[in-house]
């Protein structure tokens, strides 16, 4: 078997593995059954922090899934208007055009994007003090999904927003996955619609890092995601 370490380690430390996955919430009822306490800084810090907290998290998270499936319903409408027909008590027709079907739809999309990322951003507020052990930013993918939803409506600074924060919290887990290796190219792209070059650059440098972690080299992009390889490419920017 073979393990690469992703930061350093000292001569004489001790190594640790995770005994339950980090973004399982049930971990703790499990260490509570079996009368553990864990010592690790994510556990401790759960342990310590208040039920207010974690609820008002848990509201905000539930607000995001909720405005999710809202959302793509609208998508539904903006994308495919279908005009109707309603025929009051006295027999008269009013005609109601795919046009202003879809123009009603665009304005509750826009609030209920707004909604989301403001829920998102109390997440992160609640948590501002450890960003890295913010577990709710990874739990069912659900803030993971709002990012792919916003970049897709070309939202790309709110969506970067959300990809940085997801992967800080990922890196809490000890373990470079694809999980991660797909935030950092989701991370590239973004800057990279923004013009940010320095982003870029930046962001580069993490993602060589990783898949040297977790391959060995930093060859493998050209199998995890060559899409990359060619956007940077039409801008004159080489990823080795």
């Amino acid at each position: 078997m073979m393990l690469r370490a992703f930061k350093a380690i000292a001569k004489g430390q001790e190594l640790t593995i995770s005994y339950r996955n980090p973004e399982d919430k049930s971990r703790t009822d499990y260490f509570k059954r079996e009368n553990y306490e864990c010592p690790c800084r994510l556990c401790v810090f759960e342990a310590n922090e208040s039920s207010h907290t974690q609820n008002k998290i848990q509201e905000e998270l539930e607000c995001i899934e909720k405005n999710l499936v809202k959302f793509h319903n609208l998508q539904g409408m903006v994308q495919n208007p279908v005009s109707f027909e309603n025929v009051n008590e006295e027999g008269a027709a009013t005609v109601t055009t795919g046009f202003l079907i879809q123009k009603v739809a665009r304005e509750k999309e826009t609030k209920v994007i707004n909604e989301m990322v403001a829920s998102f951003r109390k997440i992160c507020e609640l948590r501002r003090n450890h960003p890295g052990l913010n577990m709710a930013l990874v739990t069912k993918k659900i803030i993971y999904n709002l990012g792919v939803e916003l970049a897709k409506k070309e939202l790309f600074k709110e969506s970067l927003e959300i990809f940085e924060a997801v992967r800080a919290a990922s890196y809490c887990a000890l373990k470079i996955n694809s999980s991660v290796l797909n935030l950092d190219s989701l991370i590239t792209v973004s800057y990279l619609r923004l013009n940010d070059m320095e982003g870029v650059k930046k962001t580069i440098k993490v993602y060589k890092e990783d898949l040297v972690t977790a391959y060995g080299t930093v060859e493998a992009v050209k199998q995890i995601c060559p899409i990359l390889l060619t956007q940077l490419e039409d801008r004159n920017i080489s990823f080795f």
